[in-house]
């Protein structure tokens, strides 16, 4: 390794200055008694590989960030270690906000009793996040048609340009371009997204340590179209069209496995969940039923998909679905076994939906039951249950008055004065996004942190994703 630190020579100092600690504790208790150093020409035979392989994989995630930092040569060889290896993957989430600019929510410094918003360094210009999956973000550019897929850990990542000059990806363009949300340059992507045109997906496949990405385009007045790439032949490939007339709603996730990706559609009056099966390159069609209640987001949660619905309109009363299936390919939407098998109790008890969505204080009163009422964002990781939403509150400033113009004659000369009419408050609205956890396990709730933000904006609303972070994980 030339002049640079050997890990063997680190490893070496660390056990040394452990064993002078021992040594002095020996001699206090053992009149004397030494204990014997490593040997550097004994363990200097030994084949490096293996003792670094050995270290290396009792090592903690956060320990191998650290370490990566000490050379190129410890860089190389720990990013080139196995994607089966549970250590070279973060067992705890980050929450991302994905509109610009980019926000972490860091809970690691302080152990989870807390957070604090932290922006990446170097902060990523132009880069919006649209799906995360095996420690893999998935962004767009402000560049028409190009996605890049990154991993923020290792700083490594790839360009990915849709096929829109293909045969098979005119009927993409088309879609995109017909589009009223595209005459407008910049966020091109996250405008069709949220105007329910488009859904982007990203999967990763551990076993492969390869991933997908599907591009889901529907039009008021065409078919849809399916495209997706596949990171192991590095190549688009068509899928099945998508029922005109139809919009998406909610927001998509992606199965713990890789093979599957959901999202929901409007169609009329009932609303339908759809998955997409990456090996059989086909949609199937799940019917979200009336009396479930009003559909509010998708959660994966340890390969389940669950779905989280309000009673009612303005009420905060939810419930969870989980969809338990038997026949998972359909060719209509009417067909396919399945069903919704009710997990409220376990996922969203009443005591959490009280002190969660009461402390978002969006009452019928506040604006945002107004402005879509949709105001809560749910994920899934491991036994957590993550839910950022939104709370506005009312910061009252100084009085003050109000006054009228009064016509007064003086003489021959007509004058105007000013007098005052009365007094009121004024009051500003400061809008909060509110981070909560939920610990399904031990049916623990905590409150993490606020991050106030000016205005309205119903991006700030729908655009987290949860990543967990990887040092195998390549683009």
């Amino acid at each position: 390794m030339g002049n640079q630190i050997s890990p063997l020579k680190c490893y070496a100092k660390v056990n040394n200055s452990r064993s002078d600690v021992s040594r002095a504790s020996e001699t206090s208790s053992a009149q004397g008694l030494e204990l014997e150093t490593m040997d550097p020409e004994v363990w200097r035979n030994l084949p490096q590989h293996i003792l670094l392989n050995q270290i290396v994989s009792k090592l903690p995630f956060n320990v191998l960030l650290i370490f990566c930092s000490v050379s190129r040569d410890w860089n190389r060889f720990i990013r080139s270690m196995h994607s089966d290896r549970e250590n070279c993957r973060s067992q705890r989430s980050v929450l991302i906000q994905n509109s610009l600019p980019l926000r972490i929510l860091d809970t690691l410094s302080t152990g989870g009793s807390n957070g604090q918003w932290m922006y990446p360094q170097p902060l990523l210009p132009n880069l919006l996040v649209l799906a995360s999956a095996g420690g893999l973000l998935c962004m767009s550019t402000e560049n028409f048609g190009e996605l890049q897929i990154r991993n923020p850990v290792t700083k490594a990542q790839r360009r990915l340009y849709m096929p829109l000059n293909q045969p098979h990806g005119n009927c993409l363009q088309h879609l995109f371009l017909a589009q009223p949300e595209i005459a407008k340059p910049g966020r091109w992507m996250t405008k069709l997204i949220f105007a329910g045109w488009l859904r982007v997906g990203l999967t990763y496949r551990r076993n492969t340590d390869s991933y997908q990405v599907i591009l889901a385009a529907v039009s008021s007045h065409l078919p849809g179209t399916t495209v997706t790439y596949d990171s192991r032949t590095k190549e688009w490939r068509n899928g099945p069209s998508i029922p005109q007339g139809i919009r998406f709603e909610l927001n998509s996730i992606s199965s713990q496995c890789g093979r599957y990706f959901y999202c929901s559609i409007v169609s009329g009056v009932p609303s339908y969940m759809m998955e997409f099966d990456f090996d059989m390159n086909k949609w199937a069609y799940f019917r979200i039923r009336l009396d479930m209640g009003i559909p509010e987001g998708l959660i994966e949660h340890r390969g389940m998909v669950l779905l989280v619905a309000r009673a009612g309109a303005g009420l905060e009363a939810f419930s969870v679905y989980e969809l338990q299936m038997r026949l998972r390919h359909s060719t209509q939407m009417q067909q396919g076994e399945y069903r919704w098998e009710v997990r409220t109790p376990e996922f969203m008890p009443r005591t959490l939906q009280r002190r969660v969505f009461g402390a978002m204080k969006t009452r019928p009163e506040n604006m945002l039951m107004k402005l879509g009422d949709r105001y809560v964002q749910c994920f899934g990781t491991g036994n957590l249950m993550f839910f950022v939403g939104t709370a506005v509150e009312k910061w009252y400033s100084n009085s003050s008055v109000d006054f009228r113009t009064v016509g007064l004659c003086r003489g021959a000369e007509a004058v105007d004065t000013i007098e005052p009419i009365a007094t009121r408050s004024l009051y500003l609205l400061r809008s909060y996004l509110r981070v909560w956890i939920h610990d399904v396990s031990g049916d623990r709730l905590l409150h993490l942190t606020d991050w106030e933000f000016q205005g309205y904006d119903d991006a700030n609303l729908v655009s987290f994703t949860l990543l967990n972070p990887s040092l195998c994980s390549q683009p």
